[in-house]
């Protein structure tokens, strides 16, 4: 399951990251997804980026993300709308960077990309960016407490993400991405993206 994101920057070519493929494109991808589309709006920059999520498999493909997900995401006051589909050849052309769950993705993506001339995404893992060095974002395959450990990982890496943006994708780590607001301050006063400790 992925979750992909293009950010649009005057008179440069644009930029693309694809984020987060998981194996059904149901679950943990679609919360990323969520996610970072919430933060983008949250700092008014939501026209400079495109964003979505895929599957690595055919399992899930047309149906809606997991109801537990989206009872997640209604808790924390964040809209969930995405159809599962499965990664396509053109987004290894497209997007900078393909951010995996876990390590199943990862090599099933690598793999998959050493097919395709001219593949310009850097496939990561998203866990990879975890200030709290958890690696892998697990499958949330109990209750509805594994489904909000899936979301409280991805705030965080996903934060982290946007705070560590190389210099040729954000001149400002934090102003060129955000605008006037920084992600400090994004963090700590929005409620929707309070961690907690379990």
């Amino acid at each position: 399951m992925r979750f992909r994101v293009k950010v649009l920057r005057p008179r440069r070519r644009h930029r693309g990251w694809e984020v987060h493929p998981e194996t059904g494109n149901i679950c943990r991808s679609p919360i990323a997804e969520a996610v970072f589309r919430k933060l983008v709006q949250d700092a008014s920059v939501e026209n400079q980026w495109r964003i979505d999520s895929a599957a690595t498999s055919t399992y899930e493909i047309g149906n809606p993300p997991d109801y537990r997900g989206q009872a997640c995401m209604r808790k924390h006051g964040i809209n969930m709308n995405h159809i599962a589909r499965q990664v396509t050849k053109d987004d290894f052309l497209t997007y900078d960077y393909i951010l995996c769950m876990d390590e199943s993705n990862l090599r099933d993506l690598k793999r998959k990309s050493g097919q395709i001339k001219n593949c310009k995404s850097k496939i990561e893992l998203l866990g990879s960016y975890d200030p709290q060095k958890l690696l892998i974002i697990e499958d949330p395959y109990g209750n509805e407490e594994d489904f909000e450990t899936v979301y409280q990982q991805c705030v965080r890496c996903c934060k982290s993400f946007l705070e560590n943006l190389a210099p040729d994708d954000a001149s400002s780590k934090h102003k060129t991405v955000l605008g006037t607001r920084t992600l400090e301050d994004l963090f700590n006063k929005d409620d929707h993206f309070k961690i907690h400790s379990n």
